[in-house]
């Protein structure tokens, strides 16, 4: 789910002795079940959608919450971003992915 972040962070671990490993980006709890359409909204949103303000008052914990707790393990903050483009930083040539990230937003 994704909250409004100045910060665009992705929370990451490549370990598999721990018990997560994958990334997160902008995760949010909140104190109360969404609907089938609120849930809708949020992914049309997209990865860097932000919070109905009108949820705001159910929030338990804040994106910027677990950027700012304690990590144990291999758990590391790296650059995000919202171009789904960063998705295959590393199997393209990094000429070519700064100018689709420049040029064709996705």
């Amino acid at each position: 789910c994704s909250n409004s972040s100045s910060s665009k962070a992705v929370v990451s671990t490549q370990s598999t002795g721990q018990a997560f490993s994958g990334d997160l980006y902008n995760l949010f709890m909140l104190d109360s079940s969404l609907t089938a359409e609120q849930v809708s909204q949020l992914y049309e949103k997209g990865r860097c959608g932000t919070l109905d303000p009108a949820l705001h008052h159910n929030l338990v914990l804040a994106w910027e919450d677990f950027l700012d707790a304690p990590r144990n393990g291999e758990v590391a903050v790296q650059r995000g971003t919202c171009s789904q483009w960063e998705l295959v930083r590393g199997m393209v040539d990094e000429e070519l992915l700064e100018h689709l990230l420049k040029d064709h937003p996705f």
